[in-house]
């Protein structure tokens, strides 16, 4: 038995309230099964129920056995003192509240249908990939549409989530907040951790002091990035001497990356971070506010690059030619910066519009392509945008892939047929 299943069972009533009482025999209705309580304290909260006649109102707390009460430090915690009824699996000891009343228990274990609990078992114990994969086409169509709106509301606060902790580690500067951002998802995954570490040791405020002038930005890029450290061509000579005035004018050199730390391997040319440097230049070039154009959805995102830059993939190696980033990068930064910018601002300011925005963009972005939309798509849920992929992967990765089934539409609909 799973502590999660029992909540799952409270809330939604799915065992026998058939004469109803308490262990110690009072009769027992449940009106409200409360709100669950996701931070620290009782699991359910404004719950109404009514013992012996009389209405109450309070929280719920739920165990596998009512000793867990004292195992778990109830007993001396004053935010348990408005429990009202304590549900258990098995009632194994009388649980006083420090007061000394005994708290009123409703036990389980003779009431909850024993087929409930093999499809919760089932479900928690496939090597399914998608857990209920042999039952999902019994799951009615709005259920599906249903899963997939609330598992990109998840992904949206956990994404606004991350935004925020960027946030509050830059004093709370929404315009170095969201150049962080865009500089992380330039990484596109292989490089995301050297470009966080470049934009953190380059703040956007000193570099907008060069907008407008190319070689400044590339060569405060360039050389804090660790790519000037031992200049090739005549190019990165005059860049590399750019930025020694630069670096020792804002005291930058001390926090520069190395070419090391930045990765090439198993990636096409146009992805280099060569390629990738020079076309985070042009766009600071060629916008003004970064967050303010983020928050508008006007950042100029396929700037293209420099002219040494379109016959060049890295210092003296000719290619190309190189523009800014193509379609399908271009989706993956709005998805992954301009859509968690909008979650977080609302966040912060409680203005729905932002929200609002964020999925319209989703719904105008063309859908990600990869194995879990793959996945997706044999089971009958093809992405026609970016609002479908997004909830889809959500749905993969942070409720299919660790079985939380209890917190998905379809998972709570097959268990209750």
């Amino acid at each position: 038995m799973k502590e999660e299943f029992l909540h799952y069972v409270w809330q939604y009533l799915l065992f026998d309230t058939a004469n109803l009482r308490t262990d110690d025999g009072q009769l027992l209705t449940v009106i409200k099964t409360g709100i669950p309580h996701i931070h620290s304290g009782p699991d359910f909260e404004n719950a109404r129920i009514i013992m012996n006649g009389i209405i109450w109102a309070g929280k719920v707390e739920i165990h596998i056995l009512a000793s867990d009460w004292e195992k778990h430090g109830h007993h001396h915690d004053p935010a348990y003192d408005g429990v009202i009824l304590h549900v258990v699996w098995k009632n194994d000891k009388p649980i006083p509240r420090r007061d000394g009343t005994l708290l009123p228990v409703l036990s389980l274990h003779r009431r909850i249908p024993e087929t409930l609990h093999e499809k919760y078992d089932y479900l928690k114990n496939s090597s399914k990939k998608i857990p209920c994969e042999t039952l999902f086409a019994h799951a009615p169509s709005v259920v599906k549409v249903s899963m997939t709106e609330k598992a990109l509301a998840y992904r949206l606060q956990r994404k606004a989530g991350e935004v925020l902790q960027i946030y509050e580690s830059v004093d709370q500067n929404l315009e170095e907040t969201a150049y962080q951002l865009l500089m992380k998802n330039f990484g596109f995954h292989l490089n995301a951790e050297p470009f966080l570490r470049l934009a953190r040791a380059l703040p956007h405020r000193i570099l907008a002091r060069y907008k407008g002038n190319t070689e400044q930005l590339e060569a405060l890029l360039f050389g804090l990035a660790g790519f000037l450290e031992d200049p090739t061509d005549d190019y990165a000579k005059k860049l590399f001497r750019e930025y020694r005035f630069l670096a020792r004018k804002h005291e930058l050199s001390g926090n520069a990356l190395r070419r090391a730390d930045w990765k090439f391997l198993r990636t096409r040319p146009q992805n280099f971070p060569t390629v990738r440097l020079a076309q985070v230049a042009a766009i600071l070039n060629r916008n003004g506010s970064f967050f303010d154009a983020c928050l508008e959805n006007n950042l100029k995102l396929e700037s293209g690059v420099s002219a040494y830059w379109e016959a060049h993939y890295d210092f003296s190696k000719p290619g190309g030619p190189f523009t800014g980033p193509g379609k399908g990068s271009v989706a993956n930064l709005r998805i992954n910066t301009l859509v968690p910018l909008m979650a977080a601002y609302y966040q912060l300011t409680g203005n729905y519009t932002w929200f609002s925005r964020a999925l319209k963009l989703l719904e105008d972005t063309p859908p990600e392509k990869n194995f879990i939309t793959r996945i997706w798509d044999t089971f009958g849920m093809e992405s026609t945008s970016a609002f479908d992929s997004q909830g889809l992967i959500e749905q993969y990765n942070e409720l299919c892939t660790k079985k939380n089934c209890l917190r998905c539409p379809v998972g709570l609909a097959l268990l209750k047929t």
